[in-house]
């Protein structure tokens, strides 16, 4: 395939990714304003408990929704035959609580540099003051929207879909530019760093395993941990609060540290058995059985290439400068 042919497949594929994007921005607009009505509606008729239910059940739909249309319109506007499939293999690996731990620790590492590097130059994002009033049903409500709608939904389509479909041109290239759109996707100044970091992890953790199931898992136990974090802020005083999520911060952390080490390690080993024995071997260092990539019209990217293809896609510019000015406004309304 001549290099004309294959840059022009990369810029067609990059260009579908960025109007199913667009699509996504569109999409999060309108959910939100039915959402709202939605729920407003659900006031007008009271019943404060089947509210909280029924709004809960109703919220986590519509932000599904936000990511699952547009992972299925990219698939429509290129077919099967022009898309690489979501790997959703159903054995999870047997490292997987290392997995999860290391995963944990790393995001909320860098969680902890984003919230201590915004209390330096006294930028915030405001909390919704509102978890104080809730029972325990509602928290748990509040678990399925925050948890498990946006952790299914978003590694749907940040990891099976956009990443999926720019790994043929390179892991690196692929990692970096998933991550950056799905910290983009967040649209606040206050957690691009920490977004990206854990974009880059997810979409390792994804790529390790062959798997999309991991990744929705460890989402929505970081997610989940945020919810707990939130309950407990509100079932303490301020300093037991404090005193209890500090302790689980580290204790977390540390883990994720072990984890780390005990993965690098066993992936060593693995790789140095597989360098020992003249067998081809397509297994990953985890005991990962991988799928083949299809490789359609693809090839390794440099990254100054790979990025400068990107900025010349109209669908990918125009989300990024739709995020990019949400992030502007946030900046400015707080």
């Amino acid at each position: 395939m001549s290099t004309f042919v294959a840059e022009y497949d990369i810029k067609k594929r990059i260009n579908r990714l960025g109007w199913a994007l667009t699509i996504m921005c569109g999409v999060m607009v309108l959910m939100t304003v039915v959402n709202e009505m939605v729920y407003a509606s659900l006031v007008i008729v009271g019943k404060e408990k089947l509210t909280i239910s029924l709004g809960a059940f109703f919220e986590s739909f519509f932000y599904m929704s936000m990511f699952l249309i547009p992972a299925s319109l990219y698939f429509a506007m290129g077919g099967q035959n022009y898309s690489e499939p979501i790997r959703f293999r159903l054995k999870l690996p047997k490292y997987l609580p290392l997995i999860l731990l290391s995963g944990i620790g790393v995001i909320m590492s860098a969680s902890m540099v984003n919230d201590w590097f915004c209390d330096f130059i006294g930028f915030s994002l405001p909390m919704v003051d509102t978890a104080q009033y809730m029972s325990d049903p509602e928290i748990f409500a509040l678990y399925m929207t925050l948890s498990l709608a946006p952790a299914f939904a978003e590694e749907l389509l940040f990891r099976g879909v956009v990443y999926s479909n720019l790994r043929p041109y390179g892991k690196t290239y692929a990692i970096l530019v998933s991550s950056l759109m799905f910290a983009l996707m967040h649209q606040n100044a206050a957690q691009l760093f920490y977004t990206m970091v854990a974009g880059v992890i997810l979409a390792l953790v994804y790529e390790a395993t062959d798997s999309i199931w991991t990744s929705i898992l460890l989402h929505m136990c970081n997610n989940l941990y945020a919810v707990l974090q939130t309950a407990i802020l509100y079932r303490f005083d301020e300093a037991s609060a404090s005193a209890i999520i500090y302790l689980a911060h580290g204790l977390l952390i540390f883990l994720g540290a072990i984890s780390t080490i005990c993965l690098l390690i066993i992936k060593k080993n693995a790789d140095q058995k597989k360098k020992g024995t003249d067998e081809i071997c397509s297994e990953g260092a985890f005991g990962i059985h991988r799928a083949e990539i299809k490789n359609i019209g693809g090839h390794h990217l440099p990254l100054g290439q790979g990025f400068k293809i990107l900025l010349a896609c109209p669908g990918m510019m125009t989300y990024i400068v739709i995020s990019l000015l949400s992030v502007v406004m946030s900046v400015i309304i707080l």
